[in-house]
């Protein structure tokens, strides 16, 4: 072995080299037979040092390579005896205790022979630590080399760097086909989790079953970075998965400061909203009340090893964006002050967008090349955002930007507002119109983030927002914000609009009240582009029937009026039908 230390190499690993432990009849001595592993040879101290077949047990601690950006440790067992060497075990997560075992049993002892806490048990816990250590500091130092790497090349990317959502945008189109305005939106909202908590958002991908919500959500989440996310992309995630990560945590915290946390299809969005099962406020305090600035106190029960209840106090800290998503017939069973706390956005599910689908299919799974060409891509976007997009500490809108959003000199006649908000104040604007307007500025601000459009005042980072964000931004996502000021949260209301409008068509054309079954009437919304599942269809005309837009005849058939005789035996029908259920 070289007398000098490499460089690189830590000095404490290294100075483990000579250690020798004498205690009761064992000895253990430590070689540093190379720079990436310590060796720990234990022998009895009672055979007779002219003895050369005495037996010893050696513990190799090596420093591997594990996948493509990770070192690990691995432990391998040898016997040294009259016979020569031989490799007796290999571990990939060496334990002390456990090599302790190897050396009782071939040394023939017991625990109070070589006891857990023996002077030789601490030097194996020590070689242990220590390599556990380099491995730990060469991971760090090869992430951060091949970090180094990526984020020059990302630089050297043609269009990643003049126009990194347009390169976005091209890298999930290698995969996904469409939706750009849903990739833009999404993408927007994530870079919100690096601006000040008040400016964050959540958005909530909408679609029918098979139409690509998860497909479209993993892509984004790759090209995500590592350190940006709570978590790799959870399915269908419980609110007690929330307090048992705080529990496996040190001090019962689950941090969420700017973290983002993609969810696909969570269980508890269409929960009822007078439930409240273990951890469900937890998830209403995503959606509602945390902040990065003081932890959320959460009391609960669980059960311990034994499954006994005890009471545990945990704290929530940080305000998180959530990416979640949500087929399009569990809509009406969202509360609506869940729904209200997502941007909504819609996969195209029209007949065309699904026929682009169906041949972005074949293309990618005819061509192997293009997954290739994604994961490419994907670790440059990563490298080049990591690096690039820093936490902003403060945004500061021009005067010309602010107007441009909502401008009311006299709040008295809002007729008179001006602004891409301020012009949708009228009679049928509801509630929600203050929630529209915030959802305006925080997409401003990222996309000011977007463009990089920030300086350095004191340390402190400012994103300063133009006219000119506010315009791009309204381009991008005006219609989905008319429509949230609107009280339209979504496509229910303009489905039953066109559902109802099927009925008077079929009513004009046959001089008669039209009386039609779901089967007809997805038969003509599919006509009209609007692929839906039969389920939701149903529940659409549930809906219509509770708000007295449409009637249910008998034999599961709907009209605008059911003919009197028919909707008397349809509620003779169903006052029979509740009698049986409750005998």
């Amino acid at each position: 072995m070289p007398e000098n230390n490499p460089q690189g190499r830590s000095n404490a690993f290294h100075a483990l080299n000579g250690v020798e432990v004498v205690e009761g009849n064992f000895a253990a001595k430590v070689r540093v037979p190379n720079e990436d592993s310590i060796e720990v040879a234990v022998r009895r101290r009672d055979d007779k040092d002219d003895n050369k077949d005495s037996p010893e047990v050696h513990i190799r601690l090596e420093v591997v390579r594990s996948g493509s950006v990770r070192f690990r440790v691995r432990a391998v067992v040898y016997l040294v005896d009259k016979n020569g060497t031989t490799e007796l075990e290999t571990l990939n997560k060496p334990d002390t205790e456990e090599l302790l075992k190897y050396i009782r049993y071939l040394l023939h002892t017991n625990r109070q022979g070589l006891s857990s806490n023996s002077r030789i048990a601490s030097l194996i816990e020590e070689a242990i630590t220590q390599t556990k250590s380099e491995a730990r500091r060469r991971t760090r130092e090869y992430r951060a080399r091949i970090g180094e790497e990526l984020y020059q090349q990302a630089l050297n990317e043609p269009g990643l760097k003049e126009d990194a959502l347009r390169y976005i945008i091209d890298t999930i189109h290698l995969l996904h086909a469409g939706d750009d305005k849903v990739i833009i939106t999404v993408f927007l909202i994530i870079l919100t989790s690096k601006l000040p908590e008040h400016y964050r958002l959540n958005v909530l991908i909408l679609a029918p079953s098979g139409k690509g919500k998860t497909d479209i959500m993993r892509l984004i989440s790759r090209l995500i970075p590592k350190k940006w996310k709570y978590a790799e992309m959870l399915i269908g995630a419980t609110p007690k998965s929330f307090i048992y990560d705080a529990l496996a945590g040190k001090g019962f915290i689950v941090d969420l400061k700017r973290k983002i946390i993609f969810i696909n299809e969570p269980n508890w969005l269409t929960q009822n909203s007078d439930i409240e099962e273990t951890g469900f406020r937890i998830i209403k305090q995503l959606l509602y009340d945390l902040s990065d600035t003081r932890a959320i106190l959460y009391k609960t029960t669980i059960k311990d090893e034994q499954g006994r209840l005890k009471s545990v106090e945990l704290k929530v800290l940080g305000r998180p964006v959530l990416i979640s998503t949500a087929e399009d017939k569990d809509l009406p069973n969202i509360p609506t002050n869940m729904l209200s706390r997502f941007f909504p956005v819609w996969l195209d599910t029209s007949l065309q967008s699904l026929a682009l689908s169906g041949m972005k299919i074949r293309e990618k799974l005819s061509n192997s090349a293009l997954f290739r060409e994604f994961d490419r891509r994907a670790r440059l976007v990563r490298a080049f955002l990591a690096r690039e997009y820093v936490p902003i500490d403060n945004v500061v809108f021009t005067e010309d930007a602010s107007r441009e959003i909502i401008d009311c000199p006299n709040p008295d006649n809002p007729m008179l507002c001006r602004g891409y908000a301020g012009e949708l104040l009228n009679a049928e604007t509801r509630a929600v119109f203050n929630r529209a307007v915030s959802y305006l500025f925080a997409l401003s601000a990222a996309y000011a983030y977007l463009r990089r459009r920030w300086k350095e005042e004191n340390g402190r980072r400012i994103v300063v927002v133009t006219k000119q964000d506010v315009n791009e931004v309204w381009e991008l996502v005006g219609d989905v914000i008319k429509a949230l000021a609107r009280g339209k949260e979504s496509k229910t209301e303009a489905l039953m609009k066109k559902i109802r409008e099927i009925f008077e068509v079929y009513a004009s054309l046959t001089n008669s009240n039209a009386i039609l079954t779901p089967a007809d009437v997805h038969k003509e919304l599919a006509k009209m582009g609007e692929v839906l599942e039969p389920s939701y269809i149903r529940k659409l005309l549930s809906m219509m029937v509770g708000n007295n837009l449409l009637e249910r005849c008998s034999r599961g058939k709907y009209a605008l009026k059911c003919p009197e005789a028919d909707i008397t035996k349809h509620l003779n029908e169903e006052n029979r039908e509740e009698g049986e259920v409750g005998e």
